[in-house]
């Protein structure tokens, strides 16, 4: 018996993560983002500072709500942020941003994954603003599969953009012979050339996966950058990781071969007392979470997402990881360059900027996030998934950032023998400005 015959339903999950430039945390002079989105990404206390443009109280929006044209306005959901925090992130905004107001005792309950009040920079915290209300989509009637989904948009004061294309579907009723991986690859946002339509209240038209996905990240262009011809975002398909929940564990096995899975792990969690086991199958860009009791389908769902929630983590550190790789060999070999053909030459004042390229906030994110890992995570993520995680190359990416900074030092080092020179050159004029003594 076959995939086919075996799988009739699947939930599908496919998120992207988009950069607003080649590195995280942009600077006030960044000259790419517009003016409204200046305070949400360049300024330490984005959170603070657009709390009443940024929450809900009740039922009642602020009017001044940040809008993006067609998607819908942005806020800070305390659920989304929630993620695989302990406890749950309570709803009162100005309690989470600022726990040393709370009471003492209180205090422990805001310990939530990316929230650290030691870190000045709220930038820092992974926390996001996102669409006050998803995006629905609904698969037109094809071949009597029944599919409908949702769109999700995270918004990240680091400079970095989630968008997930959520969708269940069920082919039970199909009478053609449909195999579960050609199922999926019809889902992928990215692939230009599949065929189902689907309908969205963003256009009056029926539309292809890819097609709804260059409509939204066009209307996230036009709202975030400055209107500059040839302004984009900086990602590619590499940045797209799937997650998909099968509710029928017997066929993981199969599963894993059907999808080329020779690295990975078998989780068997036990929830609420032995009564649902979910196991998962991971390698890098793909998670297969198998459930096998129906009956328990919604919990299963929220026990996927905050896998996912996890999962998207661990992207959100590579992605950055490597960004910071690519950003810091730039400046490497900016300096090498700089040194060879400077050879000789005089320094001057108008060239000792160019020769400062360390990046202190950079650097310290990088420790702020390296220090994200079990300690945040509940126990039950911390016994059972993490080690999955691992499985994505993370520790290979931070190895990276490693040699990245030891390659810049040596460069660094060459440079030497021209301190004493930068500091003639800064200094010199500066005397000349200080009153002589008598």
């Amino acid at each position: 018996m076959g995939l086919k015959e075996e799988i009739q339903q699947a939930y599908i999950v496919h998120g992207q993560i988009l950069s607003l430039d080649n590195k995280p945390l942009l600077k006030k002079d960044n000259n790419i983002i517009n003016s409204n989105w200046t305070s949400f990404f360049c300024d330490s206390k984005c959170f603070s500072k657009n709390e009443q443009s940024s929450i809900w109280i009740g039922k009642n929006p602020y009017p001044n709500k940040p809008f993006i044209p067609s998607l819908g306005s942005v806020w800070f959901n305390p659920k989304t942020n929630a993620g695989i925090t302990y406890g749950k992130v309570p709803y009162d905004y100005l309690d989470l941003l600022y726990p040393e107001s709370c009471e003492q005792e209180q205090t422990s309950k805001f310990s939530a994954f990316g929230i650290n009040p030691d870190i000045e920079d709220q930038r820092m915290y992974y926390l996001c603003w996102s669409l006050c209300n998803s995006i629905n989509i609904n698969l037109d009637n094809t071949d009597n599969i029944n599919g409908t989904g949702e769109i999700f948009i995270n918004i990240y004061p680091s400079g970095y953009i989630f968008i997930y294309f959520a969708i269940n579907l069920d082919w039970s009723q199909s009478t053609n012979s449909l195999n579960l991986l050609d199922i999926i690859e019809e889902t992928k946002p990215w692939i230009l050339t599949n065929q189902w339509l689907w309908n969205t209240k963003l256009t009056n038209s029926k539309m292809k996966l890819c097609d709804i996905l260059d409509f939204c990240q066009d209307k996230l262009r036009q709202s975030l950058f400055l209107p500059r011809k040839g302004m984009n975002f900086v990602t590619d398909n590499k940045y797209w990781f799937s997650s998909i929940k099968i509710f029928d564990d017997s066929v993981k096995e199969k599963i894993a071969t059907a999808f080329n899975l020779t690295t990975y792990q078998n989780l068997d969690v036990d929830i609420q007392k032995n009564q649902i086991v979910n196991s998962i199958i991971c390698s890098k860009n793909i998670m297969i979470s198998t459930f096998f009791n129906r009956s328990h389908r919604e919990n299963a769902i929220n026990k996927f997402w905050k896998v996912l929630s996890l999962v998207s983590f661990v992207h959100y550190k590579k992605k950055i990881y490597k960004d910071f790789c690519t950003n810091l060999q730039d400046k490497t070999d900016s300096l090498k360059n700089d040194k060879l053909s400077k050879l000789g030459k005089k320094i001057t004042l108008d060239k000792l900027r160019t020769f400062y390229i360390y990046d202190s906030e950079l650097m310290k994110f990088i420790k702020i996030l390296d220090n994200y890992t079990e300690q945040n995570i509940e126990l039950i993520y911390q016994e059972n998934y993490f080690s999955l995680v691992e499985l994505m190359d993370l520790k290979q990416e931070r190895i990276h950032v490693d040699n990245s900074i030891k390659n810049y030092e040596e460069q660094a080092k060459e440079w030497e023998p021209l301190v004493a020179d930068l500091y003639k050159a800064l200094w010199t004029p500066l005397t000349t400005l200080l009153p002589k003594t008598k």
